[in-house]
């Protein structure tokens, strides 16, 4: 068994995959990356994961598509499930701060998230 200690030093642990991150909302951020890829794979049976997120959160996505790795699973797209991260470019609010969604109501997301998928299918 393997963990993974400040993202990158492979340590033999008591027969437990962890993963350690620097920050609390390092660690929240993995647990919901982590749950989310699960649920996929295992309950809605993805043939292909692609996570878009802007480029802020790719540290996080290069985290687990290192476990990944160091666990095993071939991550150059050979083996289905496939998971691939996008990322873009950052988003900046009117006062030039970075928006960050964790931040909006469900309403705003709603809407976001609507305007996006408009945009995708023109």
């Amino acid at each position: 068994m393997w963990s993974l200690c400040n993202y990158t030093e492979l340590l033999k642990a008591a027969s437990r995959k962890l993963v350690f991150a620097a920050k609390a909302h390092s660690v929240s951020t993995m647990a919901a990356i982590s749950y989310t890829s699960w649920y996929r794979l295992n309950d809605e049976k993805a043939d292909w994961i692609i996570y878009v997120t802007d480029v802020g959160q790719q540290q996080h996505f290069d985290m687990l598509l290192k476990a990944a790795k160091h666990a095993g699973y071939p991550t150059d797209g050979a083996l289905k499930p496939k998971i691939t991260y996008v990322g873009f470019g950052l988003v900046f609010g009117e006062d030039g701060a970075r928006v960050k969604t964790e931040e909006w109501t469900d309403q705003e997301l709603d809407q976001t998230a609507e305007a996006f998928g408009y945009s995708a299918v023109k």
